[in-house]
């Protein structure tokens, strides 16, 4: 895993990640398969997918199941059994040192409140020269994307404003997963899950923790973005440079971290 690697193809995260997966865990046999993880895996999508790519990839996946504590219900049982899916404890990773040859995390890390404690786990789990993909905002992301609503989490935590930014903007016609409530009520419990369960840190901030425990980072938005909308007439339309800029301000970063190497290299897409 000299380079990183990719292939083109139309796909959503899910399979982005699955990709990525693949093109970088191309010299494992089955006889000396790669390992995954998959940290903050949810209810086990991912896991799924990355085992199915053969034996060569054996996959694992832990999260603390306490922002939605119903991910733990839906994971695929087998999973559990093998001890493939585990809880984390004290946000802990339940997993030996250096048994990893990528971790791989999507929207996960703006949920981290520890994210120095995170980190340190994830580079000790991870083997030398190991891969670490991350896909998730900074603050300086425009739209926040649990909710749908521009520049919300720039708001502090606890501000009386805040429920009512939210409503001014659902009233319009903005926002995510309204499950028939009323403007009031979802405004009211956007603000608490935000407050709750969102951290959203400066860039700067950021690397200073993620460079102290691995090396980069690479940014592949622009792959990223290209993937996504893939055959879409629209990509054409948006110019190279511009690509990273629209990923960052409306999605979030995807970044990729090494252990123990010299500096990273993006593959010639």
């Amino acid at each position: 895993m000299s380079r990183i690697r990719f292939i083109k193809a139309e796909i959503d995260n899910y399979q982005y990640i699955a990709d990525f997966v693949a093109m970088n865990t191309r010299r494992a046999t089955p006889d000396e398969p790669a390992n995954v993880l998959d940290y903050g895996c949810g209810s086990g999508q991912a896991v799924e997918m990355i085992s199915a790519l053969g034996p060569h990839i054996r996959a694992f996946g832990c999260d603390l199941f306490q922002e939605k504590p119903e991910y733990m219900d839906s994971v695929n049982k087998g999973l559990l059994t093998e001890g493939r899916i585990l809880r984390m404890e004290d946000e802990s990773i339940p997993f030996p040192d250096e048994m990893f040859d990528i971790v791989i995390s999507n929207q996960v890390m703006e949920h981290v409140g520890d994210l120095d404690l995170s980190l340190s786990e994830i580079s000790r789990v991870l083997r030398p020269d190991g891969l670490f993909l991350s896909m998730f905002p900074d603050k300086s992301v425009w739209r926040e994307g649990h909710c749908g609503v521009p520049f919300v989490h720039w708001i502090k935590k606890g501000s009386r404003f805040k429920p009512l930014y939210l409503f001014i903007f659902r009233c319009i016609g903005l926002g995510f997963h309204k499950n028939n409530k009323t403007r009031m009520q979802w405004s009211m419990d956007f603000t608490r899950y935000l407050d709750q369960w969102t951290h959203y840190r400066s860039y700067k901030e950021i690397m200073s923790i993620f460079q102290k425990y691995l090396e980069g980072p690479v940014h592949i938005e622009k792959d990223y973005l290209e993937k996504r909308l893939g055959g879409s007439r629209f990509l054409p339309l948006i110019p190279g440079p511009l690509r990273p800029w629209i990923v960052r301000k409306f999605g979030g970063m995807v970044v990729v971290f090494k252990k123990n190497s010299s500096a990273l290299e993006p593959a010639s897409l």
